[in-house]
């Protein structure tokens, strides 16, 4: 057997699913693209990040198969715990995955289990702030600081007369 060489110096390291182990992960939603399985059967495959510990830099890839009702509804929920408004026409869902993937900067938290087939599931446990968004405002900011540090005046109290 030969292996054609400028193929082999050619071809770049990738993985056809997730490359970690089971496990929760803190992770960046990089990617959604809609595909077609090997069986040509219309999926959504979302390409995630793993942003921190022994796995940093390994992408999780979650597919949703989109061949029946049934995977649709999946599809959709999945859609609403990551904030994503699907479209009502299907021709324009790869559109509005670009556009919402490019404005998501939230972390994603995202658990591995490896089924007894060798098959991984991958779940989306919730989204959370990234540090970028829980920052104020630069407008915001001094006024802010203001306010923080204002020392919190108390009512004086009345004299009362003790009566024995």
């Amino acid at each position: 057997m030969a292996i054609d060489k400028d193929l082999w110096a050619g071809a770049a390291p990738k993985s056809g699913s997730s490359s970690v182990d089971d496990g929760d992960y803190t992770c960046n939603l990089t990617e959604m693209a809609l595909t077609q399985s090997k069986n040509d059967n219309d999926m959504v495959v979302t390409t995630f990040i793993v942003a921190d510990g022994n796995y940093e830099g390994k992408d999780i890839k979650k597919h949703n198969m989109l061949m029946s009702e049934q995977n649709i509804a999946y599809f959709k929920g999945y859609c609403e715990v990551i904030g994503f408004e699907y479209p009502d026409d299907p021709d324009d869902l790869q559109e509005a995955m670009n556009t919402f993937v490019s404005a998501f900067h939230s972390i994603v938290r995202v658990k591995v289990k490896t089924k007894a087939d060798g098959n991984q599931n991958v779940y989306v446990n919730g989204i959370e702030p990234s540090n970028a968004d829980e920052l104020p405002a630069e407008e915001e900011a001094p006024i802010a600081a203001v306010a923080k540090s204002k020392p919190v005046s108390k009512p004086a109290k009345k004299a009362v007369s003790a009566r024995r």
